[in-house]
């Protein structure tokens, strides 16, 4: 047989070197190697997962071992951290902005106890 044209098929077991389909439903998919060029998932469960590159709108991680980040904003709950060495060109500001901490110098500005400002250096 060359050729088969059906409305409709139940076929127990298909055997086929190339299925060509616009729609395909399926249950239970098993495959070796599946090359997608986009995936649209309600929920994906990866054991591992390698990319080049990732865009994402909103992410939880619980543990994440990062060797090196950029960063434009980075907000923390808490931090617990080696040594933090401050280049000349880095800065860690109080929001109040009375306390400075750079490469060079701690600064902590405030009044004593006469309501005289002062620089603690």
């Amino acid at each position: 047989m060359e050729r088969l044209t059906a409305d409709s098929a139940f076929i127990e077991y298909l055997n086929s070197n190339l299925i060509v389909a616009s729609e395909i439903k399926v249950d239970d998919l098993k495959a070796k190697l599946a090359q997608v060029d986009t995936l649209q998932a309600e929920s994906a469960f990866v054991t591992y997962l390698q990319g080049l590159s990732s865009t994402v709108a909103q992410s939880t991680i619980n543990d994440a071992y990062i060797y090196n980040a950029v960063a434009g904003k980075i907000s923390v709950g808490s931090l617990a951290a080696g040594d933090i060495v401050l280049t000349d060109s880095m800065r860690i500001l109080s929001d109040n902005g009375q306390m400075v901490m750079n490469g060079k110098a701690l600064q902590i500005m405030g009044e004593d106890s006469k309501g005289d400002p002062y620089v603690g250096i």
